[in-house]
């Protein structure tokens, strides 16, 4: 099993964890569908690693942005179909009950067959996974600098410009004389971003300066 040591305050995209070494591991199938289901608010993530551990792979797309709260701006991921989640499952060989008796989860979608049954509803496997691609291209991201592609309203691909970090917020500096430091901006100039950090260096320092690419939000 291969594993990657992350450090605090890195930014961690959506991951698939089909590919990740597990106890119980993902024997997904040609067979396996989408199904979208309705969990309690503020549940996703809870929901996410339940269903992971017992090898069922989950998505629900966010939206990155920086929230104020007491001057200070932190960047947050929010669901962007409220309490809805898709969950990959390849039935009959994964059961749906195991999902439905999370405590976390309200119900599954369903819908009345031809035959009377009302089952779960798949919804189309191109679909989520467009949506999962999305979602990795930063579509929703508007926190990390950079251009971004995204969807207009007729469908076509266009492409927005993030600005730096705004004064005021919480960022985690990855290179550069400042390295693995928390802090805050300060200002901006140019490409440029000053920031104060949140402990005091052995020098002494406790303002900076480094350019907006060697930053992210913590």
């Amino acid at each position: 099993m291969t594993m990657q040591t992350l450090q605090i305050g890195d930014f961690v995209e959506f991951v698939d964890l089909a590919t990740l070494g597990n106890e119980q591991p993902f024997n997904l199938t040609e067979t396996s569908r989408w199904f979208c289901i309705i969990v309690k608010v503020g549940r996703h993530k809870r929901v996410e690693l339940d269903l992971a551990r017992l090898g069922y792979r989950s998505f629900y797309p966010r939206a990155k942005r920086w929230i104020s709260h007491a001057r200070v701006k932190t960047a947050q991921e929010r669901p962007i179909l409220n309490r809805y989640m898709f969950v990959e499952v390849d039935h009959p060989r994964q059961s749906f009950d195991l999902i439905s008796s999370n405590r976390d989860v309200d119900e599954i979608i369903r819908a009345t067959t031809e035959s009377g049954k009302v089952e779960p509803v798949a919804f189309p496997t191109g679909w989520v996974e467009g949506l999962i691609s999305r979602y990795m291209a930063g579509e929703w991201d508007y926190v990390t600098p950079g251009r971004f592609p995204f969807r207009d309203e007729a469908g076509e691909i266009r492409y927005r410009d993030n600005e730096m970090p705004p004064i005021g917020a919480r960022i985690h500096v990855l290179e550069g004389e400042f390295a693995n430091q928390l802090a805050q901006v300060t200002g901006r100039k140019g490409r440029s971003l000053t920031f104060r950090l949140s402990e005091r260096m052995d020098d002494g320092k406790v303002e900076g300066r480094a350019p907006a690419i060697f930053v992210r939000a913590a």
